[in-house]
């Protein structure tokens, strides 16, 4: 499964000192209060995408920042879909910005100075937008609430340990793979050219089941470790001046480090649900065993990274354009923060990498499932000989089978993933 990409840049936050009215004038402090939205715009900060996983507890898409007179402009169900869109320092600074901006007690006791004045026509305008400042104010404490909550939650994500951010993983990616396995064997029998005339009985399609759960479990752990770790070195080099792009390479170095694990366990698989072995134990020792199966495993392990690596890209990639584009619609008004919407975002991301990767992935699939040799073929051999004897058609072998399971596979290890992270709170 393309690994996890728990991204969430630390933007930044405008510290602004709080007001002092009593040092002003009345009407210095008017004209203030009614500037404070100028004051407080802020220009976009560096905001982080957020990858295929993990969606509703922290997942930060790009959003256009907006200031806080446009925060409160916003439906009730925008504001929350925003609040759920933008980094933890990004949230922090809206909301000290309101509380700054709507001090409650300034404005009343401002009110108080000018209704004890004698009433003229410009005192009136002037009680008559504090009163209205008044009133947006309770709006704007509204929203500050809101906003907390989902500071308080996304400190106490952060705050989890390891052991349950890579046990929830492990569990997603362990269901989720045990759920859509059948489909991915049927997958493998159609790229490798051994699909039988009649559709298999489906006890067959559980072949290859403890491979691919060892494949997609281990992997995922390895795969966050290296992430976080490559990830935190590179947002402290030149390249954090692009978060995007740190995303991207840290995921790249946890996929190739996932693959170490991975590959062996997927050439076992395969060759299970091509029927080339009897048991998990004979996959095993077919692929790593003896010489001519680790070479054979080795060449496949290189092509592997060039399906992995580009799907883990295109998955971010659709992922973070979908929730931004959700989340900037005033059409869409459904919680696009929940584990449902993420599956939807998530599944939408493995449909089209599994799409683009499907050339790739038929050639993984033919490396592994080789009859025994010496001497087995590699990515350029493998890739020529189904040029030749199949044309472009033959890249696509199992293409609508792939993205049926990993559209579906994605969405199930999201949800589940999100939902355990939020029961270990």
């Amino acid at each position: 499964m393309p690994r996890l990409l728990l991204l969430l840049a630390a933007a930044s936050s405008l510290a602004l000192p709080r007001p002092t009215p009593p040092r002003l004038s009345r009407r210095a402090l008017l004209v203030g209060s009614s500037s404070l939205p100028v004051l407080f715009t802020v220009a976009p900060l560096a905001e982080a995408a957020f990858g295929p996983a993990g969606g509703s507890l922290d997942s930060p898409p790009k959003l256009k920042a907006i200031d806080v007179e446009a925060w409160l402009d916003l439906r009730p169900e925008k504001a929350k879909q925003r609040a759920g869109a933008v980094p933890l320092s990004r949230l922090r600074a809206i909301r000290e910005q309101i509380d700054q901006a709507f001090s409650s007690e300034s404005l009343e006791s401002l009110i108080a100075a000018l209704e004890a004045e004698a009433p003229t026509p410009a005192i009136a305008a002037e009680l008559l937008a504090l009163r209205e400042r008044l009133r947006r104010g309770a709006d704007a404490r509204r929203l500050a609430r809101e906003l907390r909550e989902r500071e308080e939650q996304l400190a106490r994500l952060a705050a989890q340990p390891p052991l349950v951010v890579y046990g929830a993983a492990f569990a997603a990616s362990c269901a989720s793979t045990a759920v859509m396995h059948p489909l991915d064997t049927y997958k493998t029998l159609q790229q490798s050219g051994r699909l039988p005339s009649a559709f298999p009985p489906l006890a067959s399609l559980y072949a290859g089941l403890l491979p691919n759960l060892l494949k997609e479990g281990p992997s995922s752990a390895l795969y966050l470790g290296v992430y976080e770790a490559a990830k935190a070195r590179l947002l402290a080099s030149p390249l954090g001046a692009a978060p995007l792009a740190v995303y991207l390479a840290a995921g790249a170095c946890g996929e190739v480090a996932g693959s170490v694990v991975r590959a062996p366990a997927e050439a076992a698989k395969a060759r299970l649900q091509a029927n080339l072995s009897s048991d998990a134990a004979g996959a095993l020792r077919g692929a790593v065993g003896d010489a001519a199966g680790r070479r054979r495993t080795a060449r496949a392990w290189g092509a592997s990274l060039l399906r992995d690596v580009p799907m883990g890209g295109a998955q971010l990639a659709v992922f973070e354009s979908l929730k931004a584009a959700a989340v900037a619609s005033a059409a869409v008004r459904w919680d696009t923060n929940s584990p449902a919407a993420e599956a939807l975002f998530g599944a939408a991301g493995g449909l089209v990498g599994a799409l683009i990767t499907a050339p790739a992935d038929v050639i993984v699939t033919r490396i592994n499932t080789q009859l025994s040799s010496d001497n087995p073929a590699g990515l350029w051999e493998v890739t020529r000989q189904i040029w030749e004897e199949e044309g472009l058609g033959g890249f696509f072998a199992g293409a609508t089978s792939r993205v049926l399971y990993w559209a579906p596979a994605i969405g199930i290890f999201l949800s589940l993933y999100c939902t355990l992270r939020q029961l270990a709170l």
